[in-house]
């Protein structure tokens, strides 16, 4: 799915990359209530079953994808197909972001996921939309607004990855970016957000006395 958005960008209008990004993260939020693609939360429970999930899940994205690129795009099933094989292949890939320092690189990831986890977390503990939005069309939708919104933001910087797999998948082995490089990126620094904004959500309110909220609205 992931790499068809991919080519859709390189084709045709960032519009309808933007809708079609848009559709996934709904259907996504809708379809698969407390599941995600990414490994992160697997990754976050410390947990040796969490760590071996998170190798599973890089094992078929790897997997679906050298079967797309063997397969499908070999086949030539359209036009756009055209060249994919050999353009996508470690032997032509080459990354894109290297005008950018590693700091910027890693910044970018981590900022992205710290607010997007930080929104989701806000959005979807609403009590107002879990009791009129119970199938999340709503709240995914507000969701998915955001995404498209920091994808757009990041896309030129670093790729507007987020997601460790799919980096890994689309950048991994790349000429130009070591894979020391690659695993502070797009492995530690997205994780290091989500786990922040975790970290944040967490930390204590202090709650104003109602007789000082009567004072404030008094005076005001």
């Amino acid at each position: 799915m992931f790499v068809s958005l991919g080519i859709i960008s390189s084709h045709i209008f960032l519009f309808y990359l933007a809708i079609f990004l848009f559709l996934f993260v709904v259907w996504q939020i809708v379809a698969w209530e407390g599941y995600s693609s990414s490994p992160i939360d697997c990754l976050l429970s410390l947990e040796v079953w969490g760590i071996l999930r998170s190798l599973v899940m890089l094992a078929g994205t790897l997997a679906s994808y050298r079967y797309m690129s063997g397969g499908v795009w070999s086949a030539g099933l359209s036009e756009y197909h055209s060249g994919l094989e050999e353009s996508t292949s470690l032997n032509h890939c080459s990354y894109p972001f290297n005008h950018h320092s590693l700091f910027i690189l890693a910044l970018t990831e981590f900022s992205g996921s710290c607010v997007l986890t930080f929104l989701a977390d806000k959005i979807f503990s609403n009590n107002f939309l879990i009791n009129n939005d119970p199938e999340k069309y709503f709240s995914g939708s507000i969701f998915a607004f955001f995404v498209i919104i920091f994808v757009l933001l990041g896309m030129d910087i670093s790729g507007a990855m987020f997601h460790p797999t799919l980096a890994t998948l689309l950048l991994g082995g790349c000429k130009g970016q070591g894979a020391l490089e690659h695993i502070l990126v797009y492995w530690l620094a997205p994780i290091s957000g989500v786990w922040s904004a975790r970290w944040l959500q967490r930390l204590p309110t202090k709650d104003i006395p109602q007789s000082e909220k009567k004072k404030k609205l008094k005076s005001s």
